[in-house]
């Protein structure tokens, strides 16, 4: 039972007799003060606010009324809960002082068993209300925490991860005489280290899904080239079982020239196939078929089945959170993600198990509501393999070399999966991990056609430019100078964060800045700052990597001028895009 006796409360009448009792009632139990008058009332107040008020309506000057309305306008006083000891007893008094605020009425004459029970009621309520919003506050701040925790391990992965996503580039570049199985190993190293890069982003997602905070990002995703590699990582486990996996696009086996698009986030969608399709491998029972069918022509709709059966005791609590059943090890956390991540895209996932026909579990997929046919229409030669919603952004304003506000015709929003034909544009393409800046509504620039390529030497090139790599870890500068160092760049400068780097600039200048954000002692985009402020370095190139995806992050950046923005990891074939295009400018 809680102690109420350190509680204090304020009464507040022009009537001694009526203070007198009150005090009476409630002094054995309460520390009581003691107010006349209005005026009186708010000074008391402001000095040491009370848990309580009681709180008489007729007193000359400053009535009750008048008292509560200020006290309620006022931040510091407006959770005090006040309870009004009245003579009057009509409704409209009544509805008046709940109006304003009040918690209560006391009707004189007194009953002493009524005012105990009343004031203490709104005393245990006011210290329950307190007791609740610490606890919220506590969460919030656990929350922030650990959002904080995460976005700290997430940045932190995301450094070393760099160098296994583009060190085997780098080296499929230099090697001209690497085995198939070598060449194979490294394109599965690189690959394993997006399937982790997309591990480690996803880590909050789940959380902000729970939470009905997550907003997808939607493009046109091919389903039928997910599932094909995720049957490539999962081959050694169906070759275990001698299972057969049977695929089908519209009723028939697909061919080489197949697609599925549905619209939704590759990652998710890899996720969710991924931990469905395992399930199902896990499941079926040895030397069976699974079959795979994809079906758009009445709606998009993706079945997998199997001939296991789903066990009786959790087939009604399938998706439901940590229900495993016979699988040593499992933390029922699949398929309730799989739901999760479904829901988020606006898909149906539902599953169907009996002994006849083992069981299928059908994901629905929505269909877009808008094609994006005037979108690409910025990129010369594109075609939109499949339909997605697009929707147009506020234009960000920033300025081009000429010092005039760059065009923002063809901005968008949503990861656009094109590819440009052969032809007399040229041949290139724009990945959808190349498009994270324009899912924030950042226009890039348009790509370069087959007659100069991004990265060609096209003989007009400097070699002995000097470049300054700032990064805090080792592991990134060796990476970017062996990149640089491919590109024929020789005159390579490193710095381990902004400080280190700002005495370069300042001792020899620089032709290019490579530059992480998040540095000890002084961070890119301060780093940024300063060479943008000093007159005989403010035209430098300048480059900025970052592992967060912030739009704020973005709108910073190019507000202090930045030339080109990466997130990290990158590929070798994008710095280098990068690299050439400022170079050329």
């Amino acid at each position: 039972m809680r102690d109420l006796s350190k509680c204090s409360i304020l009464v507040v009448d022009d009537t001694e007799t009526n203070v007198d009792i009150l005090v009476d009632i409630l002094g054995d139990d309460y520390e009581v003060r003691v107010a006349m008058d209005g005026p009186g009332a708010l000074e008391t107040v402001a000095m040491a606010p009370p848990d309580l008020i009681l709180l008489d309506i007729m007193m000359p000057g400053m009535d009750g009324y008048e008292v509560c309305r200020r006290l309620k306008a006022d931040d510091n006083t407006k959770n005090i809960p006040i309870i009004f000891v009245t003579a009057l007893q009509g409704e409209d008094d009544e509805t008046k002082g709940f109006a304003l605020g009040s918690v209560d009425y006391i009707t004189k004459p007194f009953r002493p068993a009524t005012v105990t029970a009343r004031v203490k009621t709104h005393l245990e309520l006011k210290l329950s209300r307190q007791d609740l919003e610490k606890q919220n506050e506590w969460l919030r701040e656990h929350i922030r925490i650990k959002e904080e925790v995460e976005r700290i391990t997430r940045h932190d992965l995301k450094t070393p991860l760099g160098a296994v996503i583009s060190v085997p580039g780098v080296i499929l570049k230099e090697q001209t005489n690497l085995t198939p199985e070598q060449i194979e190993l490294l394109q599965m190293l690189e690959e394993t280290g997006y399937r982790m890069l997309d591990m480690i982003n996803s880590t909050l997602d789940l959380y902000k899904m729970e939470t009905g905070q997550y907003q997808p990002q939607l493009g046109p995703v091919d389903l039928l080239k997910l599932v094909n590699e995720i049957r490539g990582e999962t081959r050694e486990l169906i070759q275990s079982k001698n299972l057969s996996v049977i695929c089908l696009v519209r009723g028939r086996s697909p061919l080489p020239a197949d697609s599925f698009i549905v619209q939704g986030e590759e990652m998710l969608l890899y996720s969710i196939l991924a931990n469905i399709l395992k399930n199902a491998v896990e499941a079926s029972p040895t030397g069976e078929k699974i079959r795979i069918a994809f079906d758009d022509r009445e709606s998009q709709v993706m079945a997998i089945n199997n001939k296991g059966v789903v066990p009786e005791e959790v087939g009604d609590r399938f998706f439901e959170k940590y229900v495993t059943s016979g699988k040593p090890g499992g933390t029922g956390l699949g398929t309730y993600s799989a739901k999760l991540m479904a829901a988020a895209l606006g898909a149906e996932i539902r599953m169907e198990s009996s002994e006849k026909t083992g069981t299928t579990l059908l994901i629905k997929f929505p269909r877009p509501t808008d094609t994006p046919a005037a979108i690409p229409a910025a990129i010369t030669g594109a075609v939109v393999l499949g339909t997605a919603t697009y929707k147009m952004v506020s234009p960000i304003s920033f300025k081009d070399n000429s010092g005039q506000p760059a065009s923002n015709e063809g901005q968008f929003a949503g990861a656009l999966r094109v590819k440009v034909l052969p032809g007399k544009e040229g041949l290139a393409k724009e990945s959808v991990r190349d498009s994270q800046l324009q899912t924030l509504g950042v226009q890039g620039p348009p790509l370069k056609s087959a007659s100069a390529p991004v990265g060609s030497d096209s003989g007009q090139l400097n070699r002995d430019l000097r470049i300054l790599v700032v990064d805090d870890s080792l592991m990134m500068r060796q990476t970017i100078k062996g990149i640089l160092r491919q590109m024929g760049f020789t005159n390579i400068v490193l710095a381990a964060n902004g400080e280190q780097a700002k005495l370069e600039v300042d001792k020899e200048g620089c032709d290019l800045i490579v530059s992480d954000w998040n540095m000890p002692n002084m961070t890119g985009i301060e780093l940024l700052r300063y060479v943008r402020s000093a007159a005989q370095l403010k035209n430098t190139p300048f480059i900025l990597l970052t592992s967060e995806i912030k739009q704020e992050n973005v709108l910073e950046a190019i507000h202090a001028k930045v030339n080109e923005y990466i997130l990290k990891p990158f590929t070798p074939d994008l710095l280098r895009k990068k690299i050439m295009r400022v170079i050329k400018k």
